[in-house]
């Protein structure tokens, strides 16, 4: 079993909640980028470099910015940016004869010297957003943290009585991990997907009209629980973004 590191406290503490720990970490990792954009290197040339090139955040993310941060000051800074560059690609772009039109947007513009296929592709993200990554990078550390203190009965009986991993890290943490560790990490999502099934049995049943009178438990949650289990927490992607140099 590999060192404990703060990693490893941190998914301990997630685990007593009731989403995906994946999910509430790596989420919680782009915040804290976000934060520290705002605070701190809205002006590295590095984070403008990432920013140029992906022309700014996604639009999950750019909106995250903007209704988390409040910072205007650095959206009007990074954005600045990002428009000059995207003016500097326009100036590239010529008309395309009217009968050659390929598209709504592919064949009625066109680069200097280029196919109507490759048309404004100057005005497409030439890189990936930079929260994107951090997040996939965020959860590749996490799951890789997970897989490796499965082996440990403490964390492993901390993980089990958790709400577990979403459907989209569990397939992420299967296809990174190997041997005993997946085996015990699939073992745990069969027993943990039964008793969500069941309990979402019970939901139904009770929502009969015969039924009706029964008292109502833990089942009521179960819909929604059902859906972070399949979608995770909202603003994970799925599929998976690749880390890319941030991990």
């Amino acid at each position: 079993m590999s060192d404990r590191t703060s990693l490893y406290f941190d998914l301990l503490d997630a685990f007593a909640e009731a989403d995906c720990p994946a999910c509430r970490l790596s989420l919680r990792a782009v915040q804290r980028y976000l934060a520290s954009l705002s605070y701190e290197y809205v002006n590295d040339p590095g984070e403008r470099a990432q920013l140029r090139a992906a022309r700014g955040f996604c639009n999950h993310h750019a909106w995250q910015w903007w209704d988390e941060q409040y910072d205007r000051l650095g959206a009007a800074i990074v954005y600045l940016d990002v428009l000059t560059t995207i003016g500097r690609q326009l100036e590239k772009v010529q008309p395309v004869d009217a009968g050659r039109l390929r598209g709504p947007v592919a064949g009625a513009l066109r680069l200097g010297g280029a196919s109507e296929a490759g048309a404004a592709a100057g005005l497409l993200p030439e890189g990936p957003c930079p929260a994107c990554q951090e997040q996939a990078a965020a959860e590749g550390r996490l799951l890789d943290t997970l897989l490796a203190h499965l082996d440990a009965p403490d964390f492993r009986a901390a993980y089990a009585a958790s709400a577990g991993l979403c459907l989209p890290h569990l397939a992420q943490a299967v296809t990174r991990g190997r041997g005993p560790a997946v085996t015990a990490l699939v073992a745990l999502a069969r027993e943990r997907l039964a008793g969500l099934r069941a309990e979402l049995e019970e939901y139904l049943r009770k929502k009969r009209h015969e039924n009706r009178h029964e008292p109502r438990g833990a089942e009521q949650t179960a819909p929604r629980r059902a859906v972070l289990a399949t979608a995770g927490a909202p603003g994970v992607w799925w599929p998976p973004r690749p880390a890319g140099p941030r991990g």
